[in-house]
């Protein structure tokens, strides 16, 4: 389904999402952006794209509606099929490209939380998640949901801040998880490691290049077609400054996204690992299951989403991009395989690493030989 297509499915909603540099020490950043609720299963909602058509009711004429599932029970969305979740809120389902609805979300470590809770405890503390991953993998994203939806209950009440979460790992959201424990981030002197479960979010290389040729941040990296960024791929030789004085050379876009990932799939600590894909369209599934590694639970049973994107501010650029264009992008496959020729897709497969394909389903590449020589330039320019 091409990104034409896919706006004008009903389910997309012309309700944005924005990702917010959080104001440090503020766990509830990003709270006072505006709402998006999904609607509530017994009620019949129209929902357009862009053209005011949320909250409109069954006219007359139309045919009725398809029959909606019952919601989950409060606090527990996952009680529920990904397709029936999908239909009761009024998301889009899981690309097939990513496994599709049946799949769930791929969260790799969930099996650890219940130690490092315990050994935490044990130590007089309280444990806390935090994002870490690459630039444009959603960080901001998941710790503004995060401070809209996951609280720690205190001996019976709401304790409404501050939330089981920080809004970076101490050693630095984008930096190698090589520094932990040996550099720490201006806002994070002080803080024991040790309490501190990191959630990583992995994004598809494919769409991850092409996001960091819109908005590079500390990476600087061969561009041989302007028009046609990242491609040639192999040619993308990338130099990260993590820091001022700590610089990192990569062969490739490609390479840095193998180390740096892998580095977290490899490590033995405690660590979650989350797909941005599954963050976007199953942003409830994910967060309960986050919140939850924590001892924490879901603040009320209405999921609160965010309606604008969560990038904004000194650094971000172009601000990133609204949910619908976000579900477009993200959803058609030929929007993630544009701009890259043949030869892009065969350096691709050969140098990705397996595991990580593997791991979290970026392998499907759909009818790439139909990509010409040139690449598809068309639909570049819009990503």
């Amino acid at each position: 389904m091409d990104s034409v297509s896919l706006l004008a499915q009903p389910w997309v909603s012309s309700a944005l999402y924005r990702e917010t540099t959080p104001t440090l020490g503020s766990p509830d950043a990003g709270a006072s952006q505006r709402l998006m609720v999904p609607p509530r299963p017994s009620k019949t909602v129209l929902r357009g794209s862009g053209e005011g058509l949320d909250g409109v009711q069954q006219g007359k004429g139309l045919p009725p509606p398809p029959a909606v599932p019952a919601a989950p029970p409060p606090g527990q969305p996952g009680q529920m099929s990904n397709t029936a979740r999908a239909m009761a809120f009024g998301d889009p389902p899981v690309p097939a490209m990513y496994g599709g609805a049946a799949t769930g979300p791929r969260i790799i470590g969930l099996e650890r939380c219940a130690a490092f809770r315990e050994r935490v405890a044990l130590a007089g503390a309280e444990p806390v998640v935090a994002p870490a991953g690459l630039f444009n993998t959603g960080t901001n994203l998941l710790n503004s949901l995060l401070g809209l939806n996951c609280r720690r209950p205190s001996n019976g009440r709401w304790r409404s801040s501050p939330g089981p979460f920080l809004w970076q790992v101490p050693w630095g959201k984008h930096n190698p998880l090589s520094w932990r424990g040996s550099h720490f981030a201006p806002s994070s002197r002080g803080q024991n490691v040790s309490t501190v479960i990191p959630v990583m979010l992995i994004k598809d290389p494919l769409t991850w290049m092409k996001s960091m040729c819109r908005h590079a941040y500390a990476a600087r990296f061969k561009t041989h077609r302007a028009n046609l960024c990242p491609s040639p791929v192999e040619a993308s030789e990338t130099t990260v400054a993590f820091q001022k004085d700590r610089q990192i050379h990569y062969d490739s876009l490609l390479h840095l996204w193998n180390q740096w990932n892998r580095a977290y799939l490899d490590s033995t600590l405690p660590r979650l690992i989350v797909r941005y894909e599954d963050l976007l369209f199953t942003p409830d599934l994910v967060l309960q299951k986050v919140c939850s590694c924590v001892g924490g639970v879901m603040a009320s049973e209405s999921f609160k989403n965010l309606s604008e994107s969560s990038k904004k501010g000194l650094g971000h650029g172009d601000g990133g991009s609204d949910r619908a264009k976000a579900l477009a992008r993200y959803g058609s496959q030929e929007a993630r395989l544009s701009g890259y020729t043949q030869g892009d897709i065969r350096f691709i497969q050969r140098t990705w690493e397996a595991n990580l394909v593997d791991t979290f389903l970026y392998g499907d590449l759909g009818n790439w030989s139909a990509v010409g020589q040139g690449g598809v330039a068309s639909a570049i320019g819009a990503w």
